[in-house]
């Protein structure tokens, strides 16, 4: 049976409830009995046995136990599929659509980075609208202690890491702004962790502000950052803070696309 949904698309009813049992079975620690799952749908005691039958026999699911009491889990056929499409993902192919929302939303050139050691790596920017064109090559390795992207990253590190990290990196000034101590470098990351979103400013090149937030996968654990790049000059505290709301909303829609449940 299927509906028709006002957008247009459809959607299989048997399709939704077997999706559904799956989340309530994966927010159980001890997993469900029939009656507990049938319960928390609404659905019937029947319908919700033949669906975890048919879940059970493609590994989708386990069971133990017997008759009444016996209780279904998340099987490890779901762990094989998790990995293959964790194979599948291209961390730029899903990141250039939310980088071109950006960058239309805010006319700021937008940038994505990942993880590359003690430094974040460029792999993809789109260009603002504007005549200000910013020498962001690809490819490229920045600092994480003075990029808004590296900061952002370590803001999902503890401060025992982020120690761990940098104490053997040089901290090297590329500006008289530039955080050349750990001490420092973890007081604004705990800024940062307030806020949402990490600061560049002018800590890289004089007259450049960036912002940045960080991007998590389905472990809670960081992938990348995203950022975008502008001139300093006329922007005031709350252009900033409404900017870096922004970047940390494109962010937390990368990270759902990521499976982050959060």
């Amino acid at each position: 049976m299927t509906t028709e949904k006002p957008d247009g698309r459809y959607r299989v009813q048997s399709v939704e409830r077997a999706i559904d049992i799956l989340e309530h079975l994966g927010a159980s620690a001890t997993g469900l009995t029939v009656t507990e799952i049938a319960d928390a749908m609404g659905g019937s005691k029947s319908g919700v046995f033949a669906t975890l039958q048919t879940l059970v026999a493609r590994g989708l699911i386990r069971s133990a136990g017997v008759g009444t009491s016996r209780r279904y889990a998340l099987g490890l056929g779901l762990a094989r599929l998790g990995d293959m499409a964790l194979d599948q993902i291209s961390f730029r192919g899903i990141v250039r659509p939310v980088l071109r929302e950006l960058t239309e939303r805010t006319g700021l050139t937008s940038r994505a980075a990942i993880w590359g050691g003690s430094y974040a790596i460029m792999i993809d920017r789109v260009d603002g609208s504007g005549g200000v064109r910013f020498d962001l090559q690809m490819g490229a390795r920045e600092p994480l202690h003075r990029s808004s992207v590296g900061k952002a990253m370590l803001t999902t590190m503890t401060d025992r890491q982020i120690q761990d990290l940098l104490t053997d990196v040089p901290l090297g000034a590329s500006t008289p702004h530039t955080l050349t101590t750990i001490d420092a470098v973890l007081a604004d990351v705990s800024r940062a962790r307030g806020r949402g979103y990490a600061v560049d400013d002018e800590e890289d090149a004089i007259g450049i502000i960036c912002i940045g937030a960080p991007v998590v996968d389905h472990r809670g654990e960081c992938v990348g950052a995203i950022s975008v790049t502008r001139i300093k000059a006329d922007i005031t505290p709350e252009g900033v803070e409404n900017i870096g709301r922004t970047v940390a909303d494109s962010a937390a829609e990368l990270s759902r696309l990521f499976g982050s449940p959060y």
